[in-house]
């Protein structure tokens, strides 16, 4: 590799670093419910090797009315033991993961395109830098590389996966069976990657075949390797516990099946859903923009002609990607869904780089420097302000506007009831506010909360309730956490715990 690429790949990844890493604990403002389980849950492996309910090394996490994969919760017990339990150790697998898999396209796109024939005859390091690039800088990637979400995680397994297969072709050895060990991991991470996984490796291996076919001992021991490891996931996979959530938010069974997936299905390629308006869920994206930037669209329809037209293996595997990563979201309820799609990114930011390196062609052929300069000008202010628009949506408005979905202000609540916890015989909390904030910052040990024997009525001196006025005066000194519209008598005066956008959340008094 040359000086000049290994400067540029490096600050292309310091640039991904930056924009993942900066303020993680505090934007987004708060960890939301999948968070805290996450972060308890691995602060209880770390500390104990037993999940919240006392269960020991599970390959599923009960959690808030469903099951969570494993991945993400044992990596993040990690950077708990090592980080301390806090906001940064829980966001922290994922952030780096992020910035990770952004080093990681440049890499995938270079193996992907240098074998000939290739799908594009432009040069492969330009379309692998600027989709590194164009992923580095991604509204869809970043907004979920800086919460701690699973599928971000499961999004570098998959990259890694498809790397690992890439070099499986042109070097004999362990590197198919590392493709199967990190398609796994990623199953093993989140929902909608247990389906698409294994669909899009054996695509992989059909598209490539005569390749694979060449190294059938690798290929024999890739497929042992992934049937043993496979075999721990098997009990949670025909068990209720895999059903529940996969049932309750499938269209299985409630409506005419296939019109409607294909129905979702075309929904995840909708121009307003990933140019213009994005996913509306609050955790999903800032709403007003889309999962990709607008001066992206002409590029991915230039990119798109490009594969088109073009040929060889390169092509067939990112038509492949692109296609069945939808798949798994379409036999769900909600459509569009930028989390259970987000797979379909790295699709989209290669083709978007073929279509982008197309357009710096012909404007490198222009033999009138102005010209060139002019154009490559007003591309790049172009460029640049749908960027800025995107950081000040992000940093300036979000926040305010998404304060409730991310459960803002409850970590400032329970600090109160740490910082008073002395001064008082009895906590009475409201059930607005879940058990597992209290436990993750107060904290709760995880081997006292495996003790107890209903968390979500009583900790110690903490006691969950309906209803303020429900709570009698026993005589002792208490103190009362309830929800907004909760508030006591005209002569009791009362603290607000308030949410960054001035809205009140929580109000504390005591009695």
């Amino acid at each position: 590799m040359k000086a000049k690429t290994i400067l540029l790949l490096s600050l292309i990844t310091i640039l991904a670093g930056v924009l993942r890493f900066y303020n993680l604990a505090v934007m987004p403002p708060g960890l939301y419910w999948d968070e805290i389980s996450i972060g308890y849950n691995a602060y209880s492996i770390a500390q104990t090797g037993k999940d919240q309910y006392g269960k020991s090394l599970p390959v599923s996490f009960r959690a808030f009315g469903d099951y969570k994969y494993p991945g993400y919760i044992y990596i993040a017990a990690i950077s708990v033991k090592l980080l301390g339990r806090s906001d940064f150790a829980v966001r922290f697998p994922s952030a780096l993961a992020g910035t990770l898999t952004v080093l990681l396209m440049y890499f995938l796109v270079v193996e992907l395109f240098e074998k000939k024939p290739s799908a594009i005859s432009h040069q492969p390091s330009a379309i692998a830098a600027v989709a590194a690039l164009l992923l580095a800088i991604s509204p869809w990637h970043l907004q979920f590389s800086r919460g701690g979400f699973e599928a971000n995680l499961a999004l570098f397994f998959l990259v890694a996966g498809w790397y690992a297969f890439l070099v499986s072709l042109r070097k004999h050895g362990m590197w198919l069976t590392v493709s199967v060990i990190l398609f796994l991991l990623s199953a093993a991470t989140y929902i909608s990657t247990r389906l698409f996984a294994p669909l899009i490796l054996l695509a992989l291996v059909w598209i490539c075949r005569k390749n694979v076919m060449k190294a059938k001992r690798d290929l024999a021991t890739a497929v042992v390797t992934g049937v043993i490891l496979s075999l721990p996931f098997v009990p949670s996979i025909i068990s209720g516990e895999a059903v529940i959530r996969a049932y309750s938010e499938s269209i299985i069974g409630k409506e005419k099946l296939f019109p409607k997936v294909f129905e979702n299905y075309l929904a995840n390629f909708d121009t307003t859903f990933l140019f213009f308006r994005g996913d509306q869920n609050g955790r999903h994206s800032v709403r007003k923009l889309g999962m990709l930037y607008v001066f992206e669209l002409p590029l991915v329809l230039l990119g798109l002609r490009t594969l088109i037209k073009g040929k060889g293996n390169g092509r067939n595997m990112v038509f492949a990607w692109l296609l069945l990563a939808p798949v798994s979201v379409s036999l769900s309820n909600i459509n569009p869904h930028a989390i259970r799609t987000l797979n379909m990114l790295p699709a989209w930011e290669i083709i978007t780089a073929i279509g982008a390196v197309g357009v710096l062609k012909v404007i490198n052929r222009q033999k009138r420097e102005a010209t060139r300069i002019l154009v490559l000008g007003v591309l790049a202010l172009a460029v640049g302000y749908n960027i800025l628009l995107y950081i000040h949506q992000y940093y300036i408005h979000y926040p305010r506007e998404t304060a409730l979905d991310w459960q803002d202000g409850i970590k400032e609540t329970v600090e109160i009831i740490a910082k008073r916890w002395d001064a008082y015989d009895e906590i009475f909390v409201s059930d607005a506010l879940p058990p597992l904030y209290v436990a993750f910052y107060l904290p709760v040990e995880p081997s006292d909360y495996h003790k107890l024997s209903n968390p979500a009525k009583e900790m110690g001196k903490v006691k969950y309730f309906q209803y303020a006025w429900e709570i009698a005066k026993t005589g002792k000194r208490a103190l009362i956490i309830a929800p907004f519209w909760q508030k006591p008598d005209e002569k009791t005066g009362y603290e607000q715990i308030k949410m960054v956008n001035g809205d009140t959340v929580f109000n504390i008094w005591e009695i």
